[in-house]
């Protein structure tokens, strides 16, 4: 393998411990209990299929791309096959930022491509005219209506997951070369990421925070049934309860991950 694994002080490893230490590597890579068991399982899949069908072959992109074809030929779902490949393009990625393994090798390993799944995407998105619509229910005549026309705009032209939103802070809307960005969001993995959002977006977010008797902190807040402000903040499960609200105004089956769905 091209992946030069050591031990202590440069001392000779098997080839079990150095499989362990690559496969804890990616592991430790992950903070989600759910990848971290979903990355260990495949690679463990893939190194026992390493060493039975492809053994002395380097870690390279010929690797995956066998590998990649032996699951085709076992007749596995594109989606198995992509769950199957995913662990293959983390151990490049953490391997090469460790420096075990050439960067080039890894970059080649990870631009394998997975298999096209035909059919129709689970899930549900809105057309441009839900979305439209959506969006003109909330009474922004209202604290509630204002907080809520924020709260399904930044859902929608952010693409945010509702754990994301709930964590939003005011500090977090930036202005980043000439556009409205949410600045270095804590998504899966507390993976880092900047978000440009559009005009629409940014300008229900003022109202809202222009109404509220604060400035910085968490974005939303709570409103009480008579329509008063109670506190900063909002759950994510109160978030879901508030677009499944305008839900069923529309007469639609809708959740929050939908709303990230029509963003992609």
């Amino acid at each position: 393998s091209e992946i030069a694994v050591v031990g202590p002080e440069g001392g000779e490893l098997s080839d079990l411990e150095k499989r362990e230490r690559l496969i804890q590597l990616v592991v430790d890579s992950v903070a989600s209990e759910h990848s971290k068991r979903a990355y260990r399982t495949g690679l463990e899949q893939f190194f026992a299929w390493w060493q039975q069908d492809a053994a002395g072959l380097p870690f390279s992109r010929a690797l995956a791309q066998r590998y990649r074809s032996y699951l085709g030929e076992h007749t596995k779902s594109a989606s198995t096959i992509n769950q199957r490949l995913a662990p293959l393009r983390k151990l490049a990625e953490e391997a090469a930022a460790a420096a075990l393994l050439p960067a080039a090798v890894a970059g080649a390993v990870r631009q394998v491509k997975g298999a096209k799944q035909l059919g129709v995407r689970t899930g549900n998105w809105l057309t441009r005219e839900q979305a439209e619509r959506l969006l003109t229910l909330p009474d922004r005549q209202t604290l509630k209506g204002k907080r809520d026309q924020a709260l399904l705009s930044l859902l929608l032209g952010a693409g945010l997951r509702r754990e994301e939103l709930a964590q939003l802070r005011i500090e977090d809307l930036q202005l980043r070369d000439g556009r409205w960005c949410l600045v270095d969001l804590a998504g899966k993995g507390n993976r880092l990421r900047t978000v440009a959002i559009p005009d629409w977006a940014k300008q229900a977010a003022d109202e809202w925070i222009a109404a509220m008797p604060f400035s910085t902190g968490l974005l939303l807040g709570k409103i009480n049934k008579g329509g008063r402000f109670v506190g900063q903040g909002m759950s994510a499960a109160s978030i879901y309860g508030v677009v499944s609200e305008y839900a069923e105004k529309l007469a639609l089956a809708l959740k929050p991950h939908d709303l990230r769905r029509t963003y992609g």
